[in-house]
């Protein structure tokens, strides 16, 4: 007796749903596991950089999309949250750019600061001539 799976059409139709549901499973995006995990190492490279300060806004806006991409993993919006990760590590990076160069110009004019007293010591004004 031969088996009569797959035989007539709701018999087809039970298969060929069955096949798109497995493969429906398996082109669901995966968590973006590595994408949270350098987006929330970004922030804290920002946060130590002196974004807080240096970079409010920017910080701000890397946390919030970082908190909405963890948000979406719990809604099983993986797609979505890898792009909020992806997004908080660019607003991130761009903090802590903004944060070191605040800090490299604040050294740049203490330096300025200290030739210039040091040229006025050097070579005396020459107003009491």
């Amino acid at each position: 007796m031969k088996s009569q799976i797959g035989r007539g059409l709701p018999g087809r139709l039970a298969v060929a749903v069955a096949v798109l549901l497995a493969l429906a499973a398996c082109s669901a995006s995966p968590v973006p596991h590595q994408a949270l995990v350098t987006a929330e190492l970004a922030v804290s490279q920002a946060e130590t950089a002196g974004a807080a300060r240096h970079a409010p806004d920017e910080l701000a806006a890397a946390q919030a999309k970082l908190e909405a991409a963890n948000q979406a993993i719990e809604a099983k919006a993986n797609d979505r949250a890898r792009v909020l990760a992806e997004q908080a590590t660019i607003d991130a990076r761009v903090a802590e750019i903004e944060a070191e160069a605040a800090q490299a110009q604040a050294a740049a004019d203490r330096l300025r600061d200290v030739l210039e007293r040091q040229h006025r010591g050097v070579i005396p004004s020459r107003a009491g001539t």
